[in-house]
């Protein structure tokens, strides 16, 4: 019996000594030719499948995923960034700052998903805000959303003259007709 008593709270002793560390988010140092922003969106379960693209000024910049973070640096100037400005999303689909050299700048994508009308049949309302958030609580914030190492987050680096986000993986370009031989 007390065998069993100590084996017990041995195991109950190493349960409350695991822990899960999420790591720990440390914002990159800015140049004092350049600015940075953090456009980062927590991980939801409604719109969880959908990835708005960003552009920046009206060019396509990345692709926002749910659950991630990404970096974007960019020279002092004012700029607007909107989400997908030719789709009919609801919400502040559209944010203008005015970036300057050494800042840090965070936003952060919040999204929902409405039914307008079960009984005619209508399509989803699907919403997006783009917020800009204040330092402390977006570090916070991206700590807890985007950066467990059980998720896949990435941090995307973006500079001013690259005109979208590439990572590798799958691309039609790499594949080949299995039915060519």
């Amino acid at each position: 019996m007390l065998k069993t008593i100590l084996f017990i709270s041995l195991l109950f002793l190493t349960a409350c000594t695991t822990t899960y560390d999420t790591g720990s988010f440390t914002p990159i140092l800015t140049s004092d030719d350049t600015a940075v922003v953090y456009i980062y969106r927590p991980p939801t379960i409604s719109n969880a499948i959908y990835s708005p693209e960003l552009f920046i000024n009206e060019e396509y910049k990345i692709s926002i995923k749910n659950g991630q973070s990404s970096l974007i640096k960019l020279t002092p100037d004012n700029y607007i960034f909107a989400i997908e400005p030719d789709k009919s999303y609801s919400g502040i689909t559209q944010l203008s700052l005015t970036l300057v050299a050494g800042h840090t700048y965070y936003i952060r994508v919040d999204t929902s998903l409405k039914i307008k009308s079960a009984t005619t049949y209508e399509p989803y309302q699907r919403n997006f805000n783009l917020i800009h958030v204040d330092e402390n609580l977006a570090i916070s914030q991206i700590e807890r959303c985007c950066l467990s190492k059980n998720k896949s987050s990435t941090e995307r680096v973006l500079s001013p003259g690259s005109e979208k986000q590439t990572i590798d993986g799958f691309s039609v370009d790499k594949t080949q007709n299995p039915f060519s031989h």
